[in-house]
C-alpha cells in the first residue's frame, strides 16, 4: 500500500542518537550532542511531506529515555498540522549508514513521487548538551526539556536559510 503524502511544511527531521552507552550504564553522560539531520522532501504535485526519524539503540538507556522525549516535542510542534508519519530506526553506526539508508529507504516510502529531495546535516552547539554532562536525572526525567527544544528550533531554522538550496 502507497504511503499517504501529507501536504504539509516540508520538514523530514532525522534524530540521530550518537552516544557510545553499554547495555549495562545506569547513569549515562552523554559522550556526543545529538546530531540533527533534516530534509525537505517534495513530491510531484509539490506537496511537502513531514516524516520524523529516530535513531535509536533499545539497548541504551539514554536513547530509550530521549525517544520519547523528542517524540513528544515533535508532536507539540506539528500539532496544527496532519500528523506526521513516525519511524524508529534502531541501529549503532547511524553515522557510517546515513547516506546508505536515504538512497534505499526514502524511494521505498515515496516511490516514485520524490522529484525533489534536498539534503542536510546540521550538529547544533546546544549547551544543556554539553559533552561529558548527562541530560537526565538519576530518576530518569529530563534535567532540561528546553535543551530538546532548542534542538529542534535551531533545525527549523536551518531549513529555512538552506531552503533554496537544491
Amino acid at each position: 500500500m502507497k504511503p499517504r503524502l501529507l501536504p504539509v511544511t516540508a520538514l523530514f527531521t532525522l534524530v540521530l542518537s550518537a552516544c557510545r552507552a553499554t547495555d549495562q550504564a545506569s547513569t549515562l553522560p552523554v559522550e556526543k550532542p545529538f546530531a540533527i539531520g533534516a530534509v525537505q522532501l517534495e513530491n510531484m504535485m509539490q506537496e511537502k511531506q513531514t516524516l520524523i526519524l529516530i535513531w535509536h539503540r533499545p539497548t541504551c538507556r539514554y536513547c530509550s529515555l530521549s525517544l520519547p522525549i523528542f517524540e513528544a516535542l515533535a508532536a507539540e510542534r506539528w500539532a496544527q498540522d496532519t500528523s506526521p508519519l513516525l519511524f524508529t530506526v534502531d541501529t549503532a553506526e547511524v553515522r557510517e549508514e546515513i547516506d546508505e539508508w536515504f538512497q534505499i529507504l526514502l524511494p521505498a516510502i515515496a516511490e516514485t513521487d520524490i522529484s525533489y529531495i534536498n539534503k542536510k546535516l546540521y550538529v547544533p552547539q546546544i549547551s544543556s548538551f554539553k559533552e561529558g554532562q548527562p541530560v537526565f536525572s538519576k530518576t530518569g526525567l529530563p534535567k532540561e526539556k528546553r535543551g530538546a527544544e532548542k534542538l529542534l528550533t535551531q533545525l527549523l531554522a536551518g531549513l529555512e536559510n538552506d531552503s533554496n538550496i537544491g
